[in-house]
């Protein structure tokens, strides 16, 4: 009785394939992958993310006999959980994924015979040590995400000047500690720039914000201290700083980032924040405030207070707005138990005396532990009032 073979043995048996790309993605396939596979003769694309059921065992791989440029084997078993030495061979290699792989130890210096590599994704494994200064080496690189490992040490940014390209840096979610370079060389072609929930200390350095092209920048849960420095990176469509413990208050220089959609300052600031001057931002969709002594609204200011875009307002880390479309009326006050925004010229309504539902048309509201119809959100508002 003849034995029915593995689909991944039976591609390994096309010899003479013209294939040049082989995408199977999430499939469910089962089996060894052996060098045979990265041996087809014109193949230049694998793609096996998503089949948990999948063992890569290449012990040996001759890379002259290989044009792999693209390997994705993401969420599949690794014999050892380590990356095949065998891998260093495939010097055609421009994009590798091997994130979610149960992946551990060290960051072999092997990579750095990857020379073409400008996609590289080790995120979500349990890499440990020291930052790899292997990566310096790997000068066309423009995506690099060491995302969710175990790694730490002092975070060593400036051996990276190199990375000319480099348009996305992803090192959130780890162990590293201390403080950022205060000067850096290179990053003129960076867009994002994540280093969330690390142990990062110490003041954010000016040149944070004053990347060229940057349009996400992450340094939220960490260790942060002291004053925010002057942002002229107007690129920023996202900034996100809660959860560090900055001080003073915050600069002007935010308010003129008229392409930000979510911008995120809760932590435990020490100084007061102007609430009108965020009505500037009208593309803002989430704004978080929680964590300020106080949040004023000066009589100097003519702002409008309209924020025809927002989904999301948070004070003391609750969501109190949840939706405010252009079709319902403008905020004009907010009172919590810690935070007072008042806007002059407007009648305040208690929810407890007041029908809400017939007055205003907003997702939700929660106010002195009680549910409303046709509202919802979160309790300590004890007053609104809408125009």
């Amino acid at each position: 009785m003849s034995t029915i073979a593995s689909p991944l043995s039976l591609i390994a048996n096309m010899s003479s394939s013209l294939v040049t790309t082989l995408s199977l993605p999430n499939t469910g396939l089962k089996g060894d992958l052996t060098s045979h596979i990265l041996y087809l003769p014109n193949l230049h694309e694998l793609n096996l993310r998503g089949n948990e059921n999948i063992q890569v065992y290449v012990p040996k791989l001759n890379g002259s006999t290989s044009l792999l440029s693209v390997l994705d084997l993401s969420a599949c078993q690794f014999t050892g959980s380590q990356i095949p030495s065998s891998f260093s061979n495939l010097t055609h290699l421009i994009s590798l994924y091997l994130s979610s792989s149960e992946l551990n130890g060290s960051i072999p210096s092997f990579l750095s015979n990857l020379q073409h590599l400008t996609y590289l994704d080790l995120s979500y494994n349990k890499f440990s040590g020291q930052f790899p200064k292997v990566l310096s080496q790997l000068t066309k690189l423009q995506a690099l995400s060491l995302r969710d490992n175990n790694l730490g040490g002092k975070l060593l940014l400036s051996s990276l000047a190199n990375l000319t390209r480099i348009s996305r840096l992803d090192c959130s979610h780890n162990k590293f500690e201390g403080t950022l370079p205060n000067k850096i060389v290179g990053f003129s072609s960076l867009s994002e720039l994540l280093l969330s929930d690390n142990l990062l200390n110490g003041t954010i350095p000016a040149w944070c914000f004053s990347l060229p092209v940057l349009t996400t920048l992450d340094l939220s849960n960490n260790q942060f201290t002291g004053h925010m420095s002057a942002i002229s990176s107007h690129s920023l469509q996202n900034l996100y700083l809660c959860g560090n413990k900055l001080q003073g208050n915050v600069p002007d220089s935010v308010y003129n980032l008229v392409n930000l959609t979510y911008l995120c300052l809760s932590g435990n600031w020490s100084g007061s924040l102007h609430f009108p001057l965020f009505s500037k931002l009208q593309n803002l969709e989430v704004l978080s405030l929680s964590g300020f002594n106080s949040l004023s609204l000066g009589s100097e200011t003519n702002a409008s207070f309209q924020f025809t875009n927002l989904l999301q307002l948070h004070l003391l880390q609750k969501v109190i707005i949840q939706k405010l479309l252009n079709s319902r009326p403008t905020l004009t006050s907010i009172h919590d138990s810690k935070h007072s925004l008042a806007f002059p010229g407007h009648t305040h309504f208690s929810p407890e005396k007041d029908n809400i539902s017939s007055q205003i048309s907003i997702t939700c509201l929660h106010a002195k532990n009680k549910w409303y119809t046709d509202s919802v959100s979160t309790p300590q508002i004890t007053h609104l009032a809408f125009s």
